[in-house]
């Protein structure tokens, strides 16, 4: 499952509008709703309902953003473990 997908479409959940998250996540309205529709296809399930308004979750697409919330929180810590483990020294050598 690829992350960018997966954080596409938990901004449009989150913000509730393609539009918004595609600002959000600085892309454009169309490549966000790529990432969402290729998530649906690689689970084979539809995680939103669209219509005129603003689209609504399925139970698939609530249940994904459940399971999602923290590998998403994991992904962003990513970063921050990897700049503090190169602070620390590699080890000791003694003679």
């Amino acid at each position: 499952m690829d992350p960018f997908a997966l954080r596409c479409f938990a901004a449009v959940a989150r913000t509730g509008s393609f539009s918004r998250a595609a600002r959000e996540l600085y892309r454009t309205q169309p490549a966000v709703s790529l990432q969402v529709r290729k998530l649906e296809r690689e689970l084979d399930r539809p995680l939103f309902e669209r219509s005129r308004r603003s689209p609504v979750l399925t139970d698939a697409g609530r249940a994904l953003l459940a399971g999602s919330r923290d590998l998403l929180e994991r992904l962003d810590a990513l970063p921050g473990l990897v700049a503090s483990a190169a602070d620390e020294p590699a080890g000791t050598l003694v003679l």
